[in-house]
């Protein structure tokens, strides 16, 4: 962004809003949802509200929560500069004279470049590189500048969001939820006997709507998130749960104490590990509306049938970089990347794993059977 951004960046690392205010924002960490928009084929067809996102324009609306996301690409167009310094005068006491202030200064604040961790190469456990991801994007810093820095297109193929993801490490700014979705993808890629997921909410607070979303992990029988959020409690969960309910429950526990209500929970579709994959991601196949008016054995027992159905479709592939020797049992003819199927003989396609998990196997409990 050049010399320029400094200023703002630092004006907006810690925005200043009563209380009350700050609560009812907190979560609304808005980002083109698939159920936000009205518009598009809704995806499964299953009855469910979820829809295929509709992206297109500079400003996103969600429940009256405006924010804007950078689609003119770097460097920073000027106009997409002077957008995010009218939201810092807006939000911000001084007003007009923190611009004039910050724009006054003779020398920039030099910000130092978080190092992106080379978790294929670390001799650690599985739950130790995970939390060296969390720490690069924490390093990064939650973006509260009003603008996204970087246009995520949910629709696009895996290979088209990994670039993105590349582009993010070099540029080394701020991050929201949804970016630090996808490049938790992005980082995590290779590690073995990791699997990776999508696991968004929608929460209530004084009449407002609030949506959040986190890569679910799993391995080993445990399950944990990665992502990022104003609240840390929202964001980063250990390996430690035994089941994606007891996650999830724990998701509801975080909520509760910042006075919010879990309205929706969508969980995705296991994602491969494949960087030039051209699959999509799929961000809810399972899908709990009316959340916190459900019975919660009921809902546990559900969730928890899902990930079983899950866990019997689940596909890792490790990519091996040229420069590593070919992983035991793998064809050394075969082109690279070398892949490894890791815990199922017979390979399952993420489509055929769609397939399987929507239309009469899918379980969606709707908010008016409750």
């Amino acid at each position: 962004m050049g010399d320029k951004s400094g200023g703002l960046l630092s004006a907006l690392s810690t925005p200043v809003l009563p209380t009350s205010a700050r609560e009812a924002e907190d979560l609304n960490v808005s980002y083109p949802s698939q159920a936000s928009s009205s518009v598009g084929a809704p995806y499964p067809s299953t009855g469910s509200s979820l829809a295929r996102s509709d992206e297109g324009e500079d400003e996103e609306e969600d429940e009256g929560v405006l924010f804007y996301v950078n689609k003119t690409g770097f460097p920073i167009a000027e106009h997409v500069y002077q957008r995010m310094w009218d939201f810092a005068c807006k939000k911000h006491p001084d007003g007009k004279e923190l611009a004039s202030r910050c724009k006054s200064y003779n020398c920039a604040v030099e910000v130092p470049v978080p190092k992106e961790p080379k978790v294929l190469s670390m001799k650690t456990s599985v739950k130790a590189k995970l939390k060296a991801v969390q720490s690069y994007m924490e390093a990064l810093d939650y973006n509260h500048t009003g603008t996204q820095f970087f246009d995520i297109l949910k629709n696009r193929p895996i290979i088209s969001l990994m670039e993105v993801c590349k582009k993010m490490i070099q540029e080394s700014l701020p991050i929201k939820c949804l970016e630090a979705t996808v490049l938790g993808v992005y980082l995590t890629n290779g590690i073995s006997g990791l699997e990776r997921f999508p696991l968004s909410f929608k929460s209530k607070f004084s009449g407002k709507s609030a949506r959040h979303v986190v890569l679910g992990v799993y391995h080993n029988g445990l399950y944990g998130s990665l992502g990022m959020s104003r609240r840390t409690s929202l964001a980063y969960k250990s390996l430690q749960f035994e089941s994606l309910s007891a996650l999830v429950s724990n998701f509801e526990s975080s909520y509760a104490e910042i006075g919010h209500k879990v309205a929706r929970v969508a969980i995705g579709v296991p994602v491969s590990h494949d960087s030039r994959s051209f699959e999509t991601i799929v961000w809810g196949n399972f899908i709990i509306n009316g959340y916190w008016k459900k019975p919660r054995d009921d809902m546990f027992v559900e969730i928890d049938k899902y990930a079983k159905e899950m866990r019997t479709k689940m596909r890792t592939t490790v990519q091996v970089p040229s420069f590593l020797p070919c992983p035991p049992g793998v064809d050394k003819a075969a082109s690279l990347p070398y892949t490894q199927q890791l815990q199922k003989p017979k390979l399952v396609s993420n489509n055929v794993l769609k397939k399987s998990l929507s239309s009469d196997n899918l379980k969606v409990m709707d908010s008016a059977t409750g």
